[in-house]
């Protein structure tokens, strides 16, 4: 599975995007981790439609794992082994 391409590094970055154009990423030297995400249509992203993109910046990125794993897990206890 390939789910990020990287399409342009330096020595304090890199940028990638995912092979179907719905997401970009941009991962620091420092930690910091920048994720994009349209709707409806693929990247590249005009600002025509600012509502379609999702944008989510943090420094953390395990304890966002983390996080997102709790949720998923809260989730499934709620709705079932279905959900999602």
């Amino acid at each position: 599975m390939n789910l990020w391409e990287i399409t342009e590094k330096t020595d304090e970055q890199i940028e990638l995007k995912d092979p179907d154009g719905w997401y970009e990423a941009s991962i620091r030297r420092n930690g910091c981790v920048e994720l994009k995400k349209v709707h409806n249509i693929p990247f590249p992203f005009t600002n025509e439609f600012p509502q379609s993109l999702d944008h989510i910046h943090f420094c953390d990125l395990d304890k966002a794992i983390d996080r997102l794993k709790e949720l998923k897990e809260k989730a499934v206890k709620v709705f079932g082994n279905d959900w999602g």
